[in-house]
């Protein structure tokens, strides 16, 4: 018997050790953004995992992944990206901090490797959702007990709004929980992630990323609507409930505050103050422009913008308090123009518009479990690619490992919708 087909029976102690790697994936996400240093030895024990299951499983993974459409395509251009990154670092800028910030991409290599242990374990979507949805929980409660402390925004190990937006992406994730329609407290459990979701990210005060909610609602109604097919008077009812959140939301004091504060920094913008929050974002994606401008196709590499900066700061032509904005321009899509030109922008618009595409195609044409993985998808896809418009979402370690776990979820649920027999262990397969 072929020791990588993976098929010896393991017996009951190994069905608790998946039972632990499962607990284990669906544990990390909000410990990952929360608890000081914990994101290293926690995607270093999945990886550790999921390597193991590669060793042992090859033939029986391999198999499974090429059969599963988006999957292959998903690792090319994952490996498109790693690679034009790994031509800016070696061809352009070679530099120290250069070499710090490549390294933080080539973390995104480690979703296959996590998807692995995820496939091996064989955790049932009603537990991916129940995970997901508990750990929106969590961010949740953190984010209100740090408030409650008399601090200004939530913290964590990340900056505040990368917090809130994972805490938006969470919640909505949850509500793919409520589309597999299981029993009604495991759609409790949906909806309350939502909530504990909804208010971490209104607490961390994550404006930019508010501006997914409308397309966040829309892909939820979408599936809502393919789930349970709601009469007009349920449509009804849920507009004007929602209708009624929105408008009480709008009146919190934190909203309110945030409003107050966009429209005094845009004040300030139009009288040539750059001091305010827009005003420092306006200043880092122009000289982001600028800096991509002068190398367009391939970019100037990982340093660049803050070479940029520096050489600004030292002729007086940016403001002093630029110097705490050295490092990258607050927007993924300007961070990938300065450092990797075009070339980098389109592979990294392609990593993210061509998932979009096919998860609305699944959203829109699926049934049952593919409404549940699209509708995960989605929340990730959307969060990502809006909150990157104002900060950079693959920047920061935590972060980056918070994602490649979402990911792999993702892409276990899509593997999960679409396999032949997806409960039956992969060592005990036929």
């Amino acid at each position: 018997m072929e020791r990588n087909e993976c098929r010896p029976s393991m017996g009951p102690d190994h069905d608790i050790l998946r039972f632990l790697v499962a607990l284990l994936v669906l544990a990390a996400p909000a410990m990952m953004l929360i608890v000081p240093g914990a994101s290293t030895p926690l995607l270093g024990l999945i990886v550790l995992a999921g390597i193991f299951v590669l060793a042992r499983c090859w033939t029986g993974f391999r198999k499974d992944w090429l059969d599963t459409p988006l999957l292959p395509l998903f690792t090319l251009l994952l490996l498109a990206h790693a690679s034009v990154a790994a031509a800016s670092h070696l061809l352009v800028d070679s530099s120290v901090f250069a070499g710090n910030r490549f390294g933080r991409q080539l973390i995104l290599l480690s979703i296959p490797v996590v998807f692995a242990a995820l496939w091996w374990a064989r955790p049932s979507l009603k537990a991916v959702g129940a995970g997901v949805a508990i750990n929106a929980v969590v961010l949740g409660i953190h984010t209100i007990l740090a408030f409650a402390s008399g601090r200004h925004r939530g913290d964590g190990v990340v900056h505040m709004v990368l917090l809130g937006n994972a805490s938006l992406l969470l919640g909505f994730a949850s509500l793919a929980l409520v589309f597999l329609k299981p029993a009604w407290p495991w759609r409790v459990l949906g909806l309350i992630g939502l909530a504990f979701g909804l208010t971490g990210s209104l607490l961390s005060q994550s404006r930019g990323g508010w501006i997914a909610i409308p397309l966040l609602l829309a892909a939820s109604f979408i599936a809502l609507w393919r789930s349970y097919r709601p009469s007009a008077l349920g449509w009804v009812a849920m507009i004007l409930a929602l209708t009624a959140g929105a408008s009480m939301l709008s009146q919190t004091t934190v909203v309110d505050q945030r409003i107050t504060v966009a429209e005094r920094d845009l004040q300030r913008l139009l009288e040539d103050d750059f001091k305010g929050s827009i005003g420092r974002r306006v200043l880092m994606w122009r000289i982001a422009v600028e800096t991509g401008l002068q190398a367009p196709l391939f970019g100037q590499g990982f340093g660049a913008y803050q070479r940029e900066v520096d050489a600004r700061l030292q002729r007086g032509e940016t403001p002093p308090f630029m110097s705490r904005y050295r490092t990258e321009p607050h927007s993924d899509y300007l961070q990938v123009f300065a450092t990797r030109g075009l070339l980098g922008l389109t592979v990294f618009a392609a990593l993210l518009l061509i998932p979009l595409a096919y998860l609305l195609g699944l959203l829109v044409r699926g049934k049952g479990s593919e409404i549940f993985a699209a509708h995960i998808g989605l929340s990730l896809i959307l969060v990502v690619a809006i909150g990157g418009l104002s900060i950079t979402m693959i920047d920061q370690r935590p972060m980056i490992r918070f994602l490649v776990v979402i990911t792999a979820l993702v892409l276990y649920a899509l593997w999960f919708t679409q396999a032949s027999d997806p409960a039956q262990p992969a060592d005990k397969k036929p």
